[in-house]
């Protein structure tokens, strides 16, 4: 299980829910002292191709604002071979 991410600033509560291709863990951002969400990627993490198709759709995202679509703070990659979207 994880315990925090990105050296200890998110820090993990505990797990919300896991689906096919992730895992999502309510945290809380130390630095900013807000309760948060962070999607962890399933498996031994993607590829180049892959990780930069997930950018391109975590940044159109970002740019969206609407009550009823998450909002995205932080992506990023935890270690060498796992992802992490922060929402």
């Amino acid at each position: 299980m994880f315990e925090s991410f990105q050296g200890g600033r998110y820090k993990v509560a505990k797990k919300l829910g896991e689906g096919g291709r992730g895992i999502v863990f309510k945290a809380e951002d130390t630095r900013l002292g807000r309760t948060i969400a962070i999607k962890v990627i399933k498996g031994e993490g993607l590829d180049q191709e892959s990780f930069a198709r997930f950018e391109q759709e975590a940044k159109a995202t970002a740019g969206l604002s609407h009550p009823h679509i998450v909002a995205i703070y932080d992506i990023g990659q935890e270690g060498a071979k796992r992802q992490n979207w922060r929402r």
